[in-house]
């Protein structure tokens, strides 16, 4: 008695010359070629025809060229195994698996000989979806699942192949099937590792690009403070340069735009305006007078004065003090942004 079994493969060009009128064979016994059976639906041409219309209609494009939409099973058999016995199979098939069968052949006259005759019976299926268009696709836990039906509608031992003494293999299109979907799985794997590594790279560069926009933004900063640093190394060399002149016109007008205080340039324009007015009137006086002596004492106070404060600024210069210890030491209140605007704005008016 033959064991359960149902292998599926796509159909071949040959399948209806085999199956329906036994060309090409030299393994069967012509005289009992009358003792098969065969139920067509429809051609294979003509189904062929039907699941590429099915396909546009439904997925609205053209049935792919790599697709299998026919398959061709062959299922083991015993002799009194009939037709309805495989067209209930049939039925059983499409309520479960969704695949239509629309030939079956039954062969009885092939075999080692007349006393081990190979009763088989092929079945072409329709393997299309007609719910999506598409093919079907079967896991290896459903074609698993077909061999136990067909044992179980067929009456018949469910047959079972095994590398080891306890181990149950695929059949080899089984077999074949579920590397296909391990690889595809894999390669699903890969393109979501893929797609994390791209999600962190766009992340990566958005972090470079903000922290590029920084560093510009920096540069800038940094642009312009060397602008004005080199504004005051400007003023602070034409300060040293009148210093070394003696001019205390070019030092009190540099002096007064780098402190911003108005007081502190009022204070030493003040003290260079007296003193020159002191030397003009110790040079109109021609003798000695009470005034002399008084005018003497000034004039060498406003001399020490402005010497001091000349000595300020050359320490000033030279690091040796800040605006701060100046201010301080001079009684000198450094006004705030807020104040060198209103005083800017009072200068401009002439207040």
């Amino acid at each position: 008695m033959a064991k359960a079994s149902i292998h599926f493969n796509p159909v071949k060009g040959n399948s209806e010359a085999h199956n329906l009128e036994r060309k090409g064979i030299n393994y069967n016994f012509p005289d009992l070629a009358h003792t098969n059976e065969s139920w067509v639906e429809s051609k294979i041409d003509d189904r062929l025809k039907i699941i590429q219309r099915h396909c546009k209609q439904i997925s609205k494009r053209k049935l792919q060229k790599n697709a299998i939409p026919i398959r061709e099973a062959v299922v083991n058999m015993n002799s009194h195994h009939s037709m309805a016995d495989l067209k209930k199979l049939a039925e059983e098939l499409k309520k479960g698996f969704g695949i239509e069968c629309f030939q079956i052949h039954i062969h009885r006259d092939e075999g080692k000989s007349r006393q081990e005759l190979n009763y088989h019976a092929h079945l072409l299926f329709d393997w299309q979806d007609k719910k999506t268009g598409k093919m079907n696709k079967k896991s290896p836990l459903e074609l698993s699942q077909m061999q136990t039906l067909v044992a179980q509608s067929m009456g018949m031992e469910r047959g079972e192949l095994r590398v080891n003494s306890n181990t149950e293999r695929l059949e080899a299109v089984e077999y074949k099937r579920h590397q296909e979907e391990l690889r595809l799985q894999k390669i699903q794997e890969d393109l979501q590792r893929v797609e994390k590594e791209k999600k962190g790279l766009d992340a990566t560069i958005q972090d470079t690009q903000q922290a590029l926009l920084s560093a510009l933004s920096e540069v800038e900063a940094k642009k312009a403070y060397i602008g004005t640093v080199e504004t005051k190394l400007k003023q602070i060399k034409a300060i040293k340069e009148g210093l070394e002149k003696g001019s205390e016109k070019v030092m009190v007008k540099h002096w007064y735009g780098w402190m911003d205080s108005s007081k502190t340039a009022e204070n030493v324009q003040a003290l260079v305006m007296e003193n020159k007015e002191l030397q003009e009137q110790n040079q109109r006086l021609s003798k000695p007078s009470d005034l002399l002596p008084n005018l003497m004492k000034d004039n060498d106070r406003l001399q020490s004065s402005l010497n001091r404060l000349f000595q300020i600024v050359k320490d000033l210069i030279l690091g040796k003090i800040t605006k701060e210890e100046v201010a301080k030491d001079l009684d000198i209140k450094i006004p705030s942004p807020i104040q060198k605007t209103e005083e800017r704005k009072r200068l401009g008016k002439g207040i």
